[in-house]
Parts: structure tokens; sequence; C-alpha cells
């Protein structure tokens, strides 16, 4: 399961896998990502409070889908701890592959219904 949430100017991701028994968190202010992006995150959600400044997603995903994110986190989480140059663009790249796995449940879940 993946959870989405947006608190005044921060975006908690986390990921609680149905084989683990830790959850993953991931943490980034609202200009860590393009105003596209943010906007599009904020399209997905089904639960917006009146002044759109918070947002919760809750994602349910399959074996295999789940597997998918917890290999995301795990390379997205391990940039934290890196002194490596490109650190910070390697975990947007790994959030936006995040966020198009999270699209594509969503989408998939919509038509389902």
């Amino acid at each position: 399961m993946i959870f989405l949430t947006l608190i005044e100017e921060l975006y908690f991701i986390s990921h609680c896998s149905k084989h683990a028994t830790t959850e993953k968190l991931f943490v980034f202010h609202k200009d860590f990502l393009p105003h596209q992006i943010r906007l599009h995150i904020h399209s997905l959600s089904v639960s917006k409070s009146q002044q759109s400044r918070s947002l919760f997603l809750q994602i349910l995903l399959t074996a295999r889908q789940d597997r998918e994110a917890a290999v995301i986190f795990h390379k997205l989480c391990s940039k934290n701890k890196t002194g490596y140059v490109f650190a910070e663009q390697l975990q947007k790249t790994h959030l936006i592959e995040l966020l198009h796995l999270i699209t594509r449940v969503h989408h998939s879940t919509l038509q389902a219904e």
C-alpha cells in the first residue's frame, strides 16, 4: 500500500509492503518537483481540504506492484545516504517513477469500477 499526503508544503509518501515489517517514508518539499508534476499529483487525490493545501491518496497494490514499489522506494531512500553529486537528480527520477506507478494503478482502479 502507498500513502501520499500533503501537509502545508511537505509531501509525505510512504510504502507499507505486504511482506516487510517496516514502512518506507520519503518526505520532500513542494519545490522538489516541478509545478506540472505537483498539479498531476493533486489531480489524483480523492480527498482534498477546502483550501487544497493538503491532500490524501491511498493506493492498494497487487503483489507485483508491491514488489515494484519496494524496489523504487529502496532506490529512492538509498540516495539520502550518499554524497553522490547527482543524488538529488536521481531521487527526483525515482520519485517520478514512483508517481508513474501510482498513476497507472490509480487509473486501472478507476477503469475497473
